[in-house]
């Protein structure tokens, strides 16, 4: 069964408004390049901290930007991939 644009719901294609405060969850893992089920992981760990609008849950800003701050710095590789401190 072939989809055309009018099938896509708009929320979920809609770019995200630029000065937002909250994120809806298909926003955060938009603009952040994580799945669906790695955010709810996530927040069930604790690690993002999320909050309910109804039965919307909603990620704030500030929220986002502390748990990016928090993930584990990548080591780098030197030229004969060898870990470099």
């Amino acid at each position: 069964m072939a989809t055309d644009s009018t099938d896509i719901h708009p929320v979920l294609t809609a770019p995200i408004p630029r000065g937002s405060r909250a994120f809806s969850i298909e926003q955060f893992c938009q603009r952040y390049g994580v799945g669906r089920t790695k955010a709810y992981e996530e927040i069930k760990l604790g690690r993002l901290k999320a909050r309910k609008i109804g039965r919307r849950t909603v990620i704030l800003e500030d929220d986002a930007k502390v748990w990016l701050r928090r993930l584990p710095r990548m080591k780098s590789a030197d030229a004969d991939g060898k870990a470099v401190p």
